[in-house]
């Protein structure tokens, strides 16, 4: 029952997603036969990708990239295994400046510019997943926060060491990062980038499985340990899920 938002300038306003590289057909004409209109394919910095909207007017992105065909899959869903989303490929920032934020993503996070056009620059590394931030040049326009807008950008941290390395880092930049915060499954830092875009370094640990085996992970709700006390009035206001 949220409001419809508008994106604006200092946000993160496109989320790209991987898919194996001969899948364009595909996906095509699954857009047709569940009536989703897209646009694509075209080129983006070397890659065929397709864009669309999904129910919130959210930008999502396929990028039919190489690096997926290696990546694995989810084989019971309702798209063939073959043809499935691997996971996170990029997200885009659109920014009124965008060389102090660059500037966070390459020393921070280790992100190289690797192409650029004259709207765009393109920055990677070399993960397979969420290896890709492109920044786009706007201009300011009314926006408004509501549902469809990307709240954060997460990066991710593979320990607390390597977590407490990064924000040192955006403390040496002259940012505010928040002290480490416990979220249970993962301990997270915020801070806001230059260009206005809330950032976030995730611990990949301790994981999910701290509240019961991976093989029983999705069958009943679990609650973080700060909301547990309010397990019935949020359990009452969940819809049915028919398995």
């Amino acid at each position: 029952m949220a409001r419809q938002g508008k994106p604006g300038l200092g946000e993160a306003v496109k989320v790209a997603l991987a898919v194996p590289q001969d899948s364009i057909h595909y996906w095509a004409e699954h857009f047709g036969e569940e009536g989703i209109d897209f646009d694509g394919p075209y080129d983006r910095f070397g890659q065929q990708a397709m864009v669309f909207k999904d129910p919130n007017r959210l930008q999502l992105e396929l990028v039919f990239d190489e690096q997926a065909d290696q990546l694995p899959t989810w084989n019971q869903g309702t798209v063939p295994a073959e043809h499935s989303i691997r996971g996170f490929r990029a997200t885009t920032l659109r920014l009124n400046e965008t060389e102090p934020t660059a500037n966070v993503l390459k020393n921070v996070f280790g992100f190289e510019e690797t192409d650029h056009t004259e709207e765009a620059r393109h920055y990677t590394t070399d993960a397979s997943i969420g290896g890709s931030v492109i920044i786009e040049e706007g201009e300011e326009k009314p926006s408004a926060n509501g549902r469809g807008i990307i709240h954060h950008v997460a990066f991710r941290a593979k320990d607390k060491d390597e977590q407490k390395a990064m924000r040192e880092k955006v403390l040496e930049i002259g940012l505010n990062p928040t002290e480490v915060i416990d979220r249970h499954w993962f301990h997270s830092v915020y801070f806001q980038s230059p260009g206005g875009v809330l950032f976030e370094i995730a611990t990949d640990g301790p994981g999910y499985a701290v509240d019961e085996d991976a093989d029983k992970l999705g069958q009943k709700l679990i609650l973080p340990p700060w909301l547990e006390p309010r397990r019935e009035m949020i359990e009452k206001r969940l819809p049915e899920i028919d398995a």
